[in-house]
């Protein structure tokens, strides 16, 4: 059992620089969106979630994972 307190320097417990989604996105338009963390141990493992479900990558999502930030890319889909 490990008891981690607020600030407390032995906590290795990932923080989340938080972030917002713009309010100008409009359906069908491109995306970038990233989660950057400012102090954790490593390694970190990032999931994208959409509803409580893991996002894949597809033809027109694209995630990519650094050492201390994910960016999930969202192109628009070409309907032909």
């Amino acid at each position: 059992m490990m008891i981690v307190l607020p600030g407390s320097v032995f906590s290795n417990e990932p923080f989340i620089i938080p972030w917002n989604v713009p309010d100008n996105l409009v359906q069908g338009g491109k995306v970038k969106l990233m989660c950057s963390v400012s102090k954790g141990a490593h390694p970190i493992k990032y999931e994208w979630l959409l509803n409580g479900h893991n996002l894949y990558e597809t033809n027109d999502l694209f995630v990519q994972n650094l050492d201390d930030a994910s960016i999930l890319n969202i192109k628009p889909s070409i309907n032909t």
